[in-house]
């Protein structure tokens, strides 16, 4: 069946796939969620943006990770090669994925470029590298450094905050969190 000019489409693994049909496409968010399965963006290269409705009011979108070690939530993206995404006005929180990299966000592969611009990371985990972003394998992120916060992330291996490897990272400003600065990559590196 037909879905309109977007599609929001559970797979059979469970996971909630967007793909544009419609170039470029924006979805606006109007309220809080809290999802039970990482949002998988493969637009296959298309522009995607995600934003608050209300710029003045941020949504909050939470992986439902309670804080408890021993428990998980899911990472809340999860992003493909070729993808294309800026990601604004928003908190995205509690991401704890069972595997993998990026606590609350993954960025994967050539070609991909993410956005990153009035957005907050609080209190995302991994039990691998980059407590809120994982940044691998030739993917580039930018983030609008002092429109973006991190706050309480951790990671059992690398990165608390942002995790890179083979890929890059430029900030427009320095990066608000212990006053680190933002800085692109070669190799491995976390901040």
């Amino acid at each position: 069946t037909s879905c309109g000019p977007s599609c929001i489409k559970i797979t059979g693994g469970g996971a909630l796939a967007y793909a544009a049909k419609e170039q470029p496409s924006t979805i606006l968010l109007a309220n809080d969620m809290t999802l039970h399965t990482s949002v998988n963006m493969n637009p296959g290269g298309g522009l995607i943006t995600i934003k608050s409705k209300d710029p003045s009011q941020p949504v909050t979108l939470s992986g439902g990770w309670s804080g408890d070690t021993a428990e998980f939530g899911v990472r809340i993206f999860s992003i493909s090669p070729g993808a294309q995404v800026t990601i604004e006005d928003v908190h995205i929180e509690n991401g704890r994925p069972p595997v993998g990299e990026g606590g609350c966000v993954a960025v994967r592969g050539a070609n991909t470029h993410v956005a990153f611009k009035n957005v907050h990371f609080e209190k995302c985990s991994t039990e691998s590298n980059g407590g809120a972003i994982a940044i691998t394998s030739g993917a580039t992120v930018t983030l609008d450094a002092g429109s973006v916060t991190m706050a309480d992330n951790s990671a059992a291996a690398e990165g608390d905050d942002i995790y890179i490897s083979s890929a890059d990272l430029t900030c427009a400003t320095q990066l608000q969190r212990h006053e680190r600065r933002c800085r692109p990559s070669v190799g491995a590196r976390h901040v």
